[in-house]
Formats: structure tokens, C-alpha cells, sequence
């Protein structure tokens, strides 16, 4: 025989769990507009040995660590005493919500402490496709020192991928590959945390058109609480000339003559992550002339 059991004290437990579980998604999930890498390609599994000797070629220990969602663990790149001497992991972004190519990605790792001394044998790069194929410029050496900062043996470090500031040299991309090789030596270890970007804002309209004399906003259509919402007149660089933290509308400053003005909103987390900025158009229609009016006495 068997027994169903119906009480509403084991119905309320249940209920608790599934909203438990729900909950801890909806934490793990809850970045506001962050959006981190839950993908990868790797060039291989790393896999030791018996007796501790190394067997396998270089590769990736604990890759998932990198994309599952906890961002104080880390997947390894292991360079071994036999076989190819690389390591490298591309973390790749959702295939749904993918960076724009001007959206700067903010990556943690820790690399070998050889690098210190060297400052060779890693690189960060942007890839694309279900080949990692590397595109755009690669951050190797002096570079990746400008980047980098700091650095002391063992600490990881977050740092920015910076976007071009040529927008000729804007490219499509999916991920991010860390890479060690080369001059460091066998046994050499970088740890890979995670990559995200920023979502970029939400415009209810690209555009709008006025008179000459008054004032524009831009209208959000969606407000994430805690961030700022900023407005430039140049796609990269400059200072703010606008900003929200709290409505969904942000006030230009009056135009004083007509034409056609773009000016660029971006997202801004923490003060300290952006996004991609996006675009705004503002057309100035000339404010129409004033009629002449001619008076002509009838009785004349």
C-alpha cells in the first residue's frame, strides 16, 4: 500500500523550497545590466598524470568555474613538461544578448607569477565563432602592463578590454580569450574568473525632432536602480554634459541654433563599469519667421 501524503504543512514546506530555489536563480542571475560570459572554447583538457607526472598536452582545468556564476572561483591554464606548451580559454557571451563591437569587457584573472618579471607569455584578445577565431587587437606584453596595473604574485586582478578609438577598427565578437605560452615555462599556471560587459541603454525613440530655442530629453525605457545614466556629444572620450540616477528622462541643454546634433547615453554601474553608448539625434527645425503684415487705409 501506498501513501500520498496531502497535509498543508508539507504542501507550505514544498511551496518554500521551490520559492527558495527560484530565489538563489534570481540571485545568481541578479547583475542588473551585467552580462557574463556562460559559454567556452578551450584548446584542450588538461589532465595529470600518474604520480603526479604530466601526460597530457597544456590546457584547461576546471573550465566551467569560469561561466558558472560564481565569481570568486576561477578555472586554471596549465602549461605542462610535455606537449604543446599553451594553454588558452575563450569565455564566449549568451548567444542572445551578445556585446556590441564599442562595448568595453571587463575581465578577472590571475596571471603566472613569471609574467611579473617577463611581462610575455599571456595575451587577452576577442574572438568570434564556435572556433575562437581571434579578431581585432590582441593585448600581449606592454600592452596588457598598461592595462593590467599593479600586480603582485598570485592576486588576481580586473582590468578593462578598452574599445578602439578608431571605430574603423570596431569588429564583431562573441568572447574573450585568455592565452599563456611561449616564453614561460613548463608548470606555469594563469586562473581565469569571468568576462562581462554592460548592457546598453534602452532609448524609447533614437531621435526627435524640435525648434530652435527649446530643450530635448531623452526618454529611457528602462531604468536600472543604482546606475546612472550619462549623455555626451562625442561616441568615445569626453566629459558628461547630462545624467540621470533616478527618471526615466534625461534633459539636454536648450539649442540655441538649428541643425543636426548626436549625442551618446551610456549605462555606468558602481560609478566605475560602463556600456556601449548608443545614440541620440536631434534635429532643430529654424523657428518660423514672423508674418509681414501690410495695413492699407480704405478710406483713402
Amino acid at each position: 500500500m501506498y501513501y500520498h501524503v496531502t497535509s498543508t504543512s508539507f504542501s507550505r514546506l514544498r511551496l518554500v523550497v521551490v520559492c527558495a530555489a527560484l530565489l538563489v536563480g534570481a540571485v545568481k542571475e541578479g547583475y542588473g545590466q551585467r552580462v557574463y560570459g556562460n559559454r567556452d572554447l578551450i584548446n584542450s583538457v588538461y589532465s595529470p598524470g600518474i604520480a603526479g607526472i604530466l601526460l597530457g598536452v597544456s590546457g584547461v582545468e576546471n573550465r566551467s568555474n569560469a561561466i558558472d556564476g560564481d565569481l570568486d572561483n576561477s578555472s586554471q591554464l596549465r602549461l605542462v613538461a610535455l606537449g604543446g606548451l599553451e594553454a588558452w580559454q575563450s569565455i564566449r557571451f549568451p548567444s542572445g544578448n551578445l556585446p556590441a563591437p564599442n562595448s568595453p569587457i571587463y575581465v578577472k584573472l590571475t596571471p603566472p607569477p613569471a609574467v611579473l618579471s617577463l611581462l610575455s607569455g599571456i595575451s587577452i584578445v576577442r574572438t568570434v565563432g564556435d572556433d575562437a577565431t581571434t579578431v581585432g587587437e590582441a593585448y600581449s606584453d606592454g600592452q596588457l602592463l598598461d592595462l593590467l596595473g599593479l600586480l603582485s604574485e598570485n592576486q588576481p586582478v580586473e582590468f578593462t578590454i578598452p574599445v578602439p578609438e578608431d571605430s574603423q577598427d570596431l569588429v564583431e565578437f562573441d568572447g574573450v580569450r585568455f592565452w599563456i605560452g611561449g616564453v614561460l615555462s613548463a608548470g606555469s599556471i594563469g586562473r581565469y574568473y569571468f568576462a562581462f560587459f554592460i548592457s546598453k541603454p534602452l532609448l524609447l525613440s533614437p531621435s526627435k525632432e524640435i525648434c530652435e530655442k527649446e530643450q530635448a530629453s531623452i526618454q529611457l525605457s528602462h531604468f536600472e536602480p543604482g546606475y546612472k545614466y550619462r549623455v555626451y556629444s562625442n561616441e568615445t572620450g569626453g566629459s558628461p554634459i547630462a545624467e540621470t540616477t533616478s527618471s526615466l528622462q534625461i534633459s539636454l541643454p536648450t539649442f540655441a541654433t538649428e541643425g543636426v546634433f548626436t549625442y551618446w547615453v551610456e549605462a555606468v554601474d558602481s560609478d566605475t563599469y560602463v556600456s556601449a553608448r548608443v545614440p541620440f539625434k536631434v534635429t532643430v527645425l529654424p523657428q518660423p519667421g514672423k508674418p509681414h503684415l501690410t495695413i492699407t487705409d480704405i478710406h483713402n
